[in-house]
């Protein structure tokens, strides 16, 4: 947390919007026993738990998050792939 705190002071020190943080869940998604975000596991349920904690906690500093939940709703029970590159779901070809 010290690092968004951190990174927000410099924002704030340079006159520049706060940085916007998407909070992304890490489990393996890709069996579709995990990726149900509609009827969630426990496993699930806990790690959406947890990512909402954090959320609050960097609300509470002034960073805008982005709640990703809803888009996995959205995209129910589908293998998302996030990379540094950039992201892909099976509905896109090669």
């Amino acid at each position: 947390m010290s690092a968004y705190r951190l990174m927000h002071e410099w924002t704030k020190t340079h006159g520049i919007p706060p940085p916007v943080v998407g909070l992304l869940l890490a489990a393996p998604y890709h069996d579709s026993e995990f990726n149900d975000f509609v009827r969630m596991r426990p496993m699930v349920e806990v790690q959406v738990r947890h990512v909402r904690q954090v959320q609050r906690l960097l609300d509470d500093m002034g960073i805008i998050t982005v709640d990703m939940v809803p888009a996995c709703q959205l995209h129910n029970r589908m293998n998302m792939l996030v990379s540094e590159v950039g992201g892909t779901s099976e509905r896109d070809g090669p």
